[in-house]
């Protein structure tokens, strides 16, 4: 049968992407045992450096490099991650479950 799991999504720290440490973060995190113990899916979504935006060291957007509304559900890093959980999460962005 199945089992309902919960879903974690961990942001990066600055200079922690794959793009800077490959899997190291996400195998050394401890977050997979602890997620694996408890039916946690764990999604390590990726924010990259990118100089002309103003963000050269790969941060998720804390400050409004990315857009004046980074910090509501309007701004673009949470649309994508609101994407990224329905997507895991079965659901689309009515609600409802895919089947």
């Amino acid at each position: 049968g199945s089992i309902a799991c919960a879903l974690h999504v961990n942001f990066h720290g600055c200079n922690q992407g794959a793009y800077k440490l490959g899997q190291t973060y996400v195998q050394h995190s401890g977050l997979n045992r602890w997620a694996e113990t408890n039916n946690i899916i764990v999604v390590y979504p990726q924010a990259a450096s990118a100089l002309l935006k103003e963000n050269p060291n790969g941060c998720f957007d804390w400050w409004g490099y990315n857009d004046a509304k980074y910090a509501t559900q309007d701004g673009t890093q949470m649309k994508v991650m609101k994407k990224i959980i329905d997507r895991v999460s079965g659901a689309n962005s009515f609600g409802a479950s895919f089947v």
